[in-house]
């Protein structure tokens, strides 16, 4: 049988993580989890060097753990969750996305506007630049966003 090295990537970094978290996407909005324990058995804090990070499918912010052992989270977006947060029902918009180019499309202003995101080497690092021209341009579902304090 057969091994194959897909490199594809799963859900979004933590680094991509926090850039949407920043942007002010809502954690709720997150379908994965990246995790990782804080504290061991005795409840003695784990310097970061040692922590290990593993990604998670779903929301659930439980880990087993054993005595005093404590778990950090950061909430992970799939690709197609992010598909999803650039659907906005409220608007028209469609999206077209290969492997160099994300391109958007929406009705405003009676008349279709488009924008273009190219040479970003990643696919979600693309998709999180569309995300945060489109904040920028009002076109996020505001349900998804952290209300403004």
């Amino acid at each position: 049988m057969k091994n194959f090295e897909f490199k594809s990537q799963v859900v979004t970094s933590i680094e991509q993580s926090k850039r949407l978290l920043e942007l002010g996407i809502k954690k709720e909005t997150a379908d994965c989890r990246h995790w990782a324990y804080i504290k061991n058995s005795k409840g003695n804090p784990i310097p970061k060097r040692n922590q290990k990070w593993v990604t998670r499918i779903g929301t659930d912010e439980s880990a087993q753990v054993c005595g005093f052992m404590a778990a950090t989270f950061i909430p992970a977006w799939s690709l197609h969750r992010l598909m999803e947060i650039i659907q906005n029902n409220e608007k028209q918009i469609s999206y077209i996305l290969d492997r160099e180019e994300l391109t958007i499309e929406w009705f405003d202003d009676g008349g279709w506007k488009n924008k273009f995101f190219r040479r970003i080497e990643n696919t979600y690092d693309r998709m999180i630049s569309c995300i945060e021209y489109m904040l920028k341009e009002g076109l996020i579902n505001p349900d998804y966003l952290e209300e403004k304090k």
